[in-house]
């Protein structure tokens, strides 16, 4: 059976050969100041607002890396998916998704107290992850569905599972208590709870057609996972709600 590739470490950059290039010149060296006036660059290093920027900088950057390696990570999934290697793919989407939930994490903490950062991250309404899931249904049929996982802040995680018009197996629904549990262990039981969403696209022939729905899914948490799904229609406004913003329609690629 082939074997999950490792995550590979950042590279980090070598050393030019020969020559090192020039320094960029000092900011203040062009500036008009008696010689008296000028800035040493030791006190640049000790000021607390470039301290505080450099962090800054340096998580997103860290972020940035998470987020490329998730990228990779999504590619070999869909790799595997084509080789029919599920338990391999599932692999690769389970590292996926640690790896992008931590990125929001470090991205959170860069902004956290920057006016303009967290505005950003207040009006983006974007999953953690839109992804095709693939999962063992009934009696291990192999099944998929769309999974876009939203963390608004201060608020419950949402899941929202929608039904593929081309699953080969068990819709959501009739495997819903499974799909459910297998998710919630998959995001590592979050401590702010999280929200099932079943979404049902428009849907039928030419000559009757089926509305968009979108219901959320309660249960009653057992020792085995969860039990006794109860469905309430949710508007799409309602959705939205939940989320944080406008919900998109474009499929994840």
């Amino acid at each position: 059976m082939t074997q999950l590739e490792p995550d590979p470490e950042e590279p980090h950059p070598k050393p030019l050969a020969g020559r090192q290039p020039e320094p960029d010149p000092e900011p203040w060296e062009s500036a008009a100041l008696p010689t008296g006036e000028r800035p040493r660059s030791g006190d640049l290093r000790d000021d607390p607002v470039i301290q505080d920027a450099v962090r800054r900088l340096e998580l997103l950057d860290q972020a940035r890396n998470l987020r490329l390696r998730t990228e990779a990570d999504l590619d070999r999934a869909r790799e595997a998916g084509r080789r029919g290697e599920p338990e391999l793919e599932r692999g690769y989407l389970r590292r996926a998704l640690w790896n992008i939930r931590a990125a929001h994490r470090l991205q959170d903490e860069a902004g956290e107290g920057h006016p303009l950062l967290e505005s950003q991250r207040e009006l983006s309404a974007a999953p953690t992850l839109d992804l095709i899931y693939p999962f063992r249904g009934l009696c291990g049929a192999p099944s998929r569905c769309r999974l876009r996982i939203y963390e608004p802040r201060e608020k419950p995680l949402v899941v929202l599972a929608t039904e593929l018009p081309d699953n080969p197996g068990t819709s959501i629904t009739n495997y819903v208590e499974e799909l459910a549990a297998e998710v919630w262990a998959l995001l590592e039981k979050p401590a702010c709870g999280m929200v099932w969403i079943e979404h049902y696209p428009e849907r039928g022939s030419v000559h009757r057609r089926l509305p968009e729905g979108f219901d959320r899914v309660t249960f009653r948490q057992t020792e085995r996972g969860f039990a006794g799904p109860r469905w309430r229609p949710l508007a799409r406004a309602e959705v939205e709600a939940l989320i944080g913003g406008p919900l998109e329609a474009e499929n994840p690629r």
